[in-house]
């Protein structure tokens, strides 16, 4: 067997499978710590904003999620919206969000506030325990993300760069079957959440979750296939 019929026969297809899409719009009072909650809550004062927007997909493993597109702005503090998806630096104090965890789900530590913002749950509710709080701070530039449920993570424009680099990715724990998208809020963003009342604006996410690939081998008669028909002639041809 030559080079190019070796190649041909230990060759392999990637098909890509079933995949979830959809566009949600995520209003700035979305209170991510009522995820899967019937009514929000605020411990840290200011009011509980509203219910976060959700997408329920089949359970799986290897799931991965990536956003096409998140625009819109928003703001707090009754403020005009003037925010990306990735937040701000500078909006409140040292700019940055160290909320704490409620209802079963983690908070979350970041350099930025209000933020797009993600969790993955199953069909229960959540309560009890919390997962750890990630801590974001000099790693918003992340390639790819694996939280646990009820593990709250910051998703921003689902880019590296504000506005710009590669499309993060985001690897969907085994057993979720909810995605619900919302913000980090509370006084001064830290502390307990809170203070969604003020907020303002609106963002648009586009996002998909796939179920990656599956590799398909080549059958190893397809060489003599393709030879039958001519082609490694034709290539042999080609090269002189």
């Amino acid at each position: 067997m030559n080079r190019l019929s070796s190649l041909v026969a230990s060759a392999a297809v990637l098909f890509p499978l079933a995949a979830t899409a959809a566009t949600v719009s995520v209003d700035g009072r979305s209170n991510l710590f009522a995820a899967g909650q019937g009514a929000v809550s605020a411990p840290g004062g200011g009011g509980g904003g509203v219910l976060p927007p959700s997408v329920a997909f089949a359970a799986g493993a290897g799931k991965v999620l990536t956003f096409s597109s998140v625009v819109g702005l928003t703001d707090c503090c009754s403020g005009v919206p003037d925010m990306d998806a990735d937040g701000s630096t500078n909006l409140i104090a040292a700019g940055t969000t160290v909320v704490g965890a409620a209802n079963g789900i983690s908070g979350i530590t970041a350099p930025r506030q209000m933020f797009l913002a993600g969790v993955f749950l199953d069909d229960s509710v959540p309560a009890g325990a919390a997962p750890a709080s990630l801590d974001f701070t000099g790693n918003t530039g992340f390639a790819s993300l694996s939280p646990l449920l009820n593990q709250m993570f910051f998703i921003g424009d689902g880019l590296t760069g504000t506005g710009s680099g590669a499309v993060q990715s985001f690897l969907v724990p085994t057993g979720a079957t909810r995605l619900f998208l919302g913000f980090a809020d509370g006084f001064a963003f830290n502390g307990a959440h809170g203070f969604y009342d003020d907020n303002a604006g609106t963002l648009r996410a586009t996002f998909e979750i796939s179920d990656g690939t599956t590799v398909v081998p080549v059958p190893a008669a397809l060489p003599l296939m393709l030879a039958g028909l001519g082609v490694f002639g034709l290539v042999a041809r080609r090269r002189g």
